[in-house]
């Protein structure tokens, strides 16, 4: 009964630790696709250069 409760523990801290590797990846892609413009005209760089 321990071991089940420790391998559960273990599982469930894997799916939270890859939950928020997720949530942080689709968090910088969003904060990138706002700013992108403001850094294009920024520097005055077209997309090509931008990506």
């Amino acid at each position: 009964m321990v071991e089940h409760q420790k391998l559960e523990r273990k599982n469930l801290s894997i799916i939270g630790i890859l939950l928020m590797g997720h949530f942080l990846g689709l968090l910088s892609e969003t904060i990138m696709n706002v700013a992108l413009p403001n850094i294009m005209n920024d520097f005055g760089v077209n997309t090509n250069i931008a990506q």
